[in-house]
Formats: C-alpha cells, structure tokens, sequence
C-alpha cells in the first residue's frame, strides 16, 4: 500500500486538531451568549452547537489540506507573507460563511428563516474569524521558523543544552560563482530562492528538518529515529534530484541552466541549545557539524555529487537499487583521524 505523503499527513493531523478546537470554541461562544441573554443551555442545543463550530472548522481546514500541500497550491505558498495571508484569509471567510449557513441549516432548528438578516449573524461571524485569524496566523509563525524549531521553542526542550545523537547533511550549488557572473547577483538571489523552494517537497516527504540556509548552502538535520527510517536520508537526496530534474524546464526558461548540487552527510553526537535573545535560534555544536560541512568539501577534489561517511552507511537498512562505492579513508581538514568514505549511486544495471 503507497504510504501517504508526509507533508499531507502533517497537515491533515494539524487540521484534524483543529475540530475539537471548532467545537469548544462554538460552545463557549454559545454559554456566553446564553449568560448575557439570560437563557439556559440543554445538552442537545450544546450538541447542535458543537457540531456547527466543527463544521466551520472542517471547512475552513479543507483548503489547508487538500490543496496547500499539492502541487498546485505552490503558487500559493510562492507568495509574499502578506499575499499569502489576505488570501487565506479570504478563503476561510468564505468557508465559514459556508459553515455557517450548512451547520445553521441542518442543526440549529432554533435558527429562524431571517437567521442572515438579523444582527446575530454579523457577531457569529465576526467570532469565528477572529478565531480562525489567530488559528492562522499561529500557523503561518510556525511555518515561518520550522515545525521542529517552534515545537522545541514552546517547549523549553533545547533551553538547556543537550546532548542527541543527529545526522547532518550540507548541500550547496555547483559553480555558484560562474552563475552569478553569468546571471547577475538578483537573478542569482532568484534562482537560489527557486531552489531551495523546490527541494523543501523532497526534505518534508522525506522528514528533514531544515536547520539553516547560508548563502548557496543549505544545512539539513534528522533525528537517528528519522534519518534511518526507510533510509529518509540518503533517498533525500535521490528525491531532491528528482524534483529538479521534473522541473527543469522551468530553470531553463527562466535562468537559462538547469541548477546541480553537491552534498554530504555525517552523523554522531551533538550539543543542542538555544542561543540569542533578539532573534533565538537553536544551534548545534560539535565535531559532527564541522566534519559534515569539511566532507562536503571533498566532492569535487573526489569529483562525486554525494558523499556519505562510514558512521552514515553502517546505520543504514539494506536497500535495492543504490549501490555504494568505497572511496577509502579520507583525510579531513582539522581532524587527526582519516574518515571512510562512500558514493551512493543508484544502480541502474
């Protein structure tokens, strides 16, 4: 059975989150509307009104699920914070006069015929964006500094430092200084913006967590439980190859080149902690992160698109249709110690 892709499903548990939410905030809503008004509250007009708030909320989450995450919904995600947002906005406006209307409709017999042309209408509906305003813009925070990171920051988890054992993987442009002579230093900005949108699919599909962009460079952490499930990590790298290739025409027409990359991957100990006031970031510090940026290094003396080490490959399952090569021990810049190295390729004999 083909397993559901990973950015769909996280969506659709975030939004599955969202219907108790709808539900506790409808009834809330509606026994402080019966305290101000005197009225008293019957557990079928409590179930009536439940139901409602997770229907507004069910269709307000449909456009978050189904379409956002697809292919189609790029053009969407593209946007500027504020286009993005107005129009989010506009689309669950829509949903909840939809929800409104339906769950008015089918469980609150007490709704009279005229339900859209008295005052109550307006205060319904001015609540229910207000609490899906909040319910987004929480959102969009959290997808503007990383699930991972938010959830580690409202959980205090890296306040103190830690020690976990993480696997890393750098990845950066090949000839980035030939293409921004060639193209210019905005349409250089450009491509690389392209790019690394367009690799963000693979790493989510395939459970990376972005950690940092630097420049032409981006730095990719997983957790050991992540990166050697289904081999999450290296077959990143194949999927990322994948979905340039799939959109290489788009680079072609627009830049005139089609990007490449080289990238490595490392893992072993770390210390993980917060640092910074003004603008708090989680770093990592360790031999591991270094070493990882250093055998990235080696692709092109080795002349090879991907080198993993040996700590990578011995916690690797096994797995048809990628082979490895076995560089030998390779000396590493600022390490006393050589570190074995390895090619995966894919076999296509």
């Amino acid at each position: 059975m083909k397993q559901i892709n990973p950015r769909i499903r996280r969506r659709a548990v975030r939004q599955l989150l969202i219907l108790p939410i709808g539900a506790i905030a409808a009834i809330a809503y509606y026994l402080l509307q019966s305290a101000i008004n005197g009225e008293t509250s019957t557990p079928g007009r409590l179930l009536e009104t439940a139901a409602v708030g997770m229907l507004v909320a069910l269709l307000a989450s449909m456009f978050e699920v189904l379409f956002l995450p697809s292919r189609a919904g790029a053009s969407v995600r593209r946007m500027p914070f504020l286009s993005q947002l107005i129009i989010r906005i506009g689309i669950m406006c829509s949903a909840i006069l939809a929800g409104l209307t339906l769950g008015n409709y089918f469980f609150n017999s007490a709704v009279t015929p005229d339900y859209w042309q008295e005052l109550s209408i307006l205060t319904d509906l001015a609540v229910a964006f207000v609490i899906s305003l909040c319910v987004l813009l929480f959102l969009l925070m959290r997808d503007l500094v990383g699930q991972s990171a938010f959830t580690s920051f409202v959980l205090g988890r890296y306040f103190q430092p830690v020690s976990e054992f993480r696997v890393f993987m750098f990845l950066d442009l090949v000839n980035s200084t030939s293409i921004a002579q060639q193209l210019g230093d905005r349409q250089t900005h450009a491509l690389i913006s392209q790019f690394f949108f367009d690799i963000a699919t693979p790493l989510i599909e395939h459970e990376g967590e972005t950690h940092r962009y630097i420049g032409d460079e981006i730095v990719v952490t997983w957790s050991a439980k992540t990166a050697f499930r289904n081999n999450n990590c290296v077959n990143a790298v194949f999927a990322i190859e994948d979905e340039i290739a799939r959109v290489s025409h788009e680079y072609s027409d627009r830049f005139n080149l089609v990007p490449e990359f080289r990238a490595a991957l490392h893992c072993g100990m770390i210390a993980a902690g917060e640092c910074g006031e003004e603008k708090r970031e989680i770093v990592y510090f360790g031999d591991t992160v270094n070493t990882t940026a250093r055998i990235q290094s080696l692709c092109r003396p080795l002349n090879r698109k991907i080198l993993i080490s040996s700590a990578v490959l011995d916690n690797l399952s096994p797995q048809n249709g990628i082979k490895f090569e076995r560089l030998g021990p390779q000396a590493i810049r600022g390490r006393d110690e050589a570190i074995e190295l390895f090619a995966p390729a894919r076999d296509i004999s």
